[in-house]
Parts: structure tokens; sequence; C-alpha cells
């Protein structure tokens, strides 16, 4: 089905055009921004933002979050978020493209994303954070090779800080490692085709394993199956579309891959235990 063209979609940003290291940082402290960030919108690419000091409402996939002093949050691609209220921010806004993150970074721990870590500026990680942040503000300005490698290096060094965050400790045991590696590397498919790809056995061929191992580590790791993971990716995003557009809930249906509207209204209702209109409506009283 062919969706109305004046029918607008969520406003989804990209990195400025002359960020050719992959990486743009803002200080927040001089309340500049390179897009609308008080509506909702999503990006194409990770943000990660470091808080020094003061006060920041979000809204970060229809979960109201209150940030105050020292803290970072990573927030997802394809995330819808707004800024509610800022008051005397100071900090670090950096996005960046995921290819700017080093293959054996890459698996992001998804555990982090979307949600604050409180710091303390006595903190050495506070420290060690902060410092990275500066140091790689102070490389925006250049465009020689060197400070990109530098800024590459300054960024996984600063992924991998946090990813420390995690409390789930895998490294110790390889065999863990590992089905934690096929997790991300899952989630990180289910977000690209999720759209267009229902089946397990889709991602499974993807991973080069078989559906039943595949299925079996999801549901060992996150309590869920690959199929629910699926139905909760796409629900998410059709909440999404609810909140941001005019969309009719057939529509909205379509677009994130479902056929049968019945079902999907089925489907939502028992996943967020209530009606599409219903959700609508709860967020636009």
């Amino acid at each position: 089905m062919d969706i109305q063209k004046n029918k607008p979609f969520i406003k989804e940003y990209s990195l400025p055009e002359n960020t050719w290291s992959g990486i743009s940082v803002i200080d927040m402290e001089e309340k500049k921004t390179e897009h609308d960030i008080f509506n909702p919108h999503r990006d194409s690419h990770y943000l990660l933002v470091i808080s020094n000091s003061g006060r920041f409402n979000l809204m970060v996939d229809f979960e109201n979050i209150t940030i105050e002093g020292s803290a970072f949050i990573l927030i997802a691609p394809g995330c819808v978020h707004q800024i509610l209220e800022i008051i005397d921010p100071k900090g670090w806004a950096i996005s960046f493209d995921g290819s700017a993150i080093h293959k054996e970074t890459s698996t992001l721990h998804h555990e982090l994303f979307n949600k604050p870590f409180l710091l303390s500026n006595d903190d050495f990680l506070s420290h060690q954070l902060f410092t990275i942040s500066k140091l790689l503000l102070d490389l925006q300005a250049s465009d020689r090779i060197s400070s990109k490698q530098a800024k590459h290096c300054l960024l996984n060094a600063l992924i991998n800080l946090i990813g420390n965050q995690n409390s789930i400790e895998h490294t110790s045991n390889n065999r863990i490692t590992r089905k934690k590696a096929i997790e991300n590397e899952f989630l990180s498919l289910l977000f690209k085709y999720f759209r267009n790809e229902k089946m397990p056995s889709f991602y499974a061929k993807q991973l080069s394993l078989s559906t039943a191992h595949l299925n079996d580590t999801i549901k060992e790791l996150t309590g869920i199956t690959v199929t629910q993971h699926i139905q909760r990716q796409s629900i998410l995003e059709a909440k999404r579309l609810l909140y941001v557009t005019n969309l009719t809930v057939k529509e909205i249906c379509y677009t994130v891959g479902y056929q049968e509207p019945i079902y999907f209204g089925k489907l939502f209702k028992k996943l967020e235990r209530i009606s599409p209109l219903a959700f609508r409506e709860k967020f636009h009283d």
C-alpha cells in the first residue's frame, strides 16, 4: 500500500555535511545545536550526551528522563527523542556514525541505550570521560588526516569506557562472550531489517547460525524469543509513528511491515495493553 505523500513521517537528522570524520562534537554551554532538538525527532547516528552539570529533561521513546549534574546517556539511532527543558547545561553532545567505531568496539552494549547513567565529579571515570570529550572538541576544527585518526581513537576509547558500565561481566568466559556478541549482532540486524523481515530464519542465516541456536541464545540472554524481539521492535516503531505522525493505524500497520491490520491491532494491544488509537490519544492529551 502506498502511504499518502502528504502524511508526514518522523523527522530524521543526519550528521552535518561537513562532518568528514564521522564525529561531531558540540559544547553544550555554547547552546548551539545542529538541528531542532525541542520537537520529537530521531537521528540516523548515535548520540552520546555527557553532562558535567546542569539539568536536562528529555523524552526518550515515551519515557520522561531527568538528568542533573554529572551523567551520560547514549541514544541509539532511530530512537525518537526530544529536549523538554534545559537549565544551565554544561557538557558535550557527541554525534557519531557507526562507521567511526572499530570492529572490535562495534558491538555496543544495548543495555546502555536510552537510559541515563549518573557520574560523580570526583570519580575517575568522570575525569576520563570529561578529558576525552574536551580533546574531541579541540580536534573538531582540524581537517588533518592525523586529527581524524586521533578523533576515531578517542571516540573508541570513550565507547570502551562507557561499555565498562555494563554490569554484566562477560569477558571472563569466552563462551558467554560469544553469546553476547551474537545478541548484539542480532539486535543490530533487527534494527536494520525488522520492517521487511519478520522470520527468525532470516536473522539466523545472516549470522550463519541455525534458527534454533539463535533462538536459544537470544532467549537465554534476554528472556524472550527472536520472534518476540521482532514483534516488540515493530510495535515500538508503530508507537513512534502514532506519537509523532498523523498516519492512520492501517497505514502504520503497513509501514512497520504487517499486512493484516486486524492482526496488527491485536498484537499491539497484547503487548501494550492498550489499542493503537488509545495510545495516540494518551500522548496527545
